[in-house]
């Protein structure tokens, strides 16, 4: 039998529009975890369901495509997976480990050099210095940023700091690897890398993507989620006729 890597059950997660009151909101949230007090379900001034009852597994070998136009809950969705937010609702279970490629070197300190990065990102993923030695070559070829990794990321395109993140990540090789927007960047041979190196990965565990290239998506998800205001619209493992619909659900 494959192996469940994922079971999202019934989540959801609010989100707030306003920044004080986020702020606000939140510390109250802690104070009531604190005491064990359930907190409420019910959306506060300012707040809107960013997701809302999503539920689905995902299983060794599958690749998840999620679809959704900007504010369908995807990039929240990804966060509550990778483990930087919480549910305010339902559970999560990860049976294995989940790394991250949400908004691709958002992790980056951008006064470090390249190669500093790398060994900052690799130390937080829970690489020792000695690993990180052994696959940084294989890092810097793969991202080709090599006449860059001693220039603080700050001078980087958004390009070459979207292939040093995905770079990073790829050579970890969690149970669960999150892709956020990486096929956006780099020339058509650095996309191919991309989707081999992901094609590769589903022999040993499973993926999670978002990207706008849909016709690329073709070619490595099994399955996809479509998303609209935060709740599941279809789940399908035909690829292609889940785009077709998406297509239509934008276009009417």
């Amino acid at each position: 039998m494959t192996k469940v890597l994922l079971q999202v059950e019934g989540v959801s997660k609010k989100l707030c529009k306003n920044l004080q009151l986020s702020l606000r909101y939140g510390l109250k949230d802690i104070g009531a975890q604190m005491f064990g007090l359930q907190m409420s379900q019910d959306l506060r001034k300012e707040e809107f369901w960013a997701l809302k009852d999503v539920s689905f597994d995902l299983k060794q070998g599958e690749c998840m495509a999620l679809l959704g136009q900007n504010g369908a809950g995807k990039s929240t969705l990804l966060r509550l997976i990778s483990g930087i937010m919480k549910p305010d609702s339902g559970n999560i279970k990860l049976h294995g480990s989940a790394k991250g490629i949400v908004s691709l070197g958002a992790g980056f300190d951008q006064f470090l050099t390249g190669r500093e990065n790398v060994y900052v990102n690799g130390a937080l993923l829970g690489f020792s210095t000695k690993e990180i030695d052994a696959i940084y070559n294989d890092i810097v070829n793969f991202a080709e940023t090599e006449e860059f990794m001693n220039t603080p990321v700050k001078y980087y395109s958004s390009g070459m700091t979207v292939r040093l993140g995905y770079a990073i990540a790829a050579q970890v090789k969690p149970d669960i690897l999150i892709v956020d927007e990486v096929l956006a960047v780099g020339d058509e041979a650095f996309k191919e890398k991309c989707l081999n190196r992901i094609k590769e990965h589903l022999k040993i565990g499973a993926v999670i993507i978002v990207a706008h290239q849909l016709d690329l998506l073709k070619r490595v998800a099994n399955r996809c989620l479509i998303l609209e205001k935060g709740k599941v619209i279809e789940e399908l493992v035909d690829v292609e006729a889940g785009i077709e619909r998406f297509r239509k659900r934008i276009h009417g």
